[in-house]
């Protein structure tokens, strides 16, 4: 799950980092957004977010080199990115090469995890709190669990499955319910 925030109050750009393949199977980290450093829009901020590897990549050396429709390729690009240029001025991409723009808003959140992060926004919460609950709600929902093959007495393996729990690391506080470890 990919949550990116931009809060044009503070003109900061938060993201997660964590890196699939897909949209489940984690790969590593990575980062998803970006400056440019070059080209017309050079010192412009970028947030992208796709499902596919390597994508957002493309995308980036795509936007720092003017984004010149041919340049791209064949197909349109899928993801879904904010653009904002160094005036703050504030540009969406949603799975094509125009932008929509400029917009005006409190918070934009982007990624499978904007609903999350817009939420605890309106909440009260800050750029920062918001990407915090969305990557809690990841860990909650989708990849957050933990297997433990327990071969003994029933008393014992309760015992070792609640301590595998308090040390899973994909959980920030180290416990979850029985419920929840075992969904996919």
């Amino acid at each position: 799950m990919t949550v990116i925030v931009y809060d044009p109050k503070r003109g900061l750009m938060i993201a997660d980092s964590r890196a699939t393949s897909g949209d489940r199977h984690p790969i590593g980290a990575k980062r998803k957004i970006h400056r440019i450093a070059a080209g017309p829009l050079k010192g412009a901020l970028l947030g992208v977010s796709t499902s596919q590897p390597g994508m957002g990549e493309h995308f980036t050396e795509w936007v720092t080199a003017g984004m010149n429709k041919e340049a791209f390729g064949t197909r349109e690009p899928e993801v879904e990115a904010i653009l904002v240029k160094p005036d703050r001025s504030v540009f969406y991409f949603n799975d094509c090469f125009y932008p929509s723009g400029p917009l005006e808003n409190d918070l934009f959140t982007i990624g499978s995890g904007r609903e999350y992060a817009l939420g605890a926004f309106r909440a009260g919460a800050d750029a920062f709190g918001a990407v915090k609950v969305a990557d809690l709600m990841r860990s909650l929902l989708r990849t957050s669990y933990c297997v433990l093959a327990a071969r003994y007495a029933r008393r014992q393996s309760d015992r070792v499955y609640r301590s595998a729990l308090r040390r899973c690391p994909h959980h920030p506080s180290g416990t979850i319910r029985q419920r929840s470890a075992i969904r996919s």
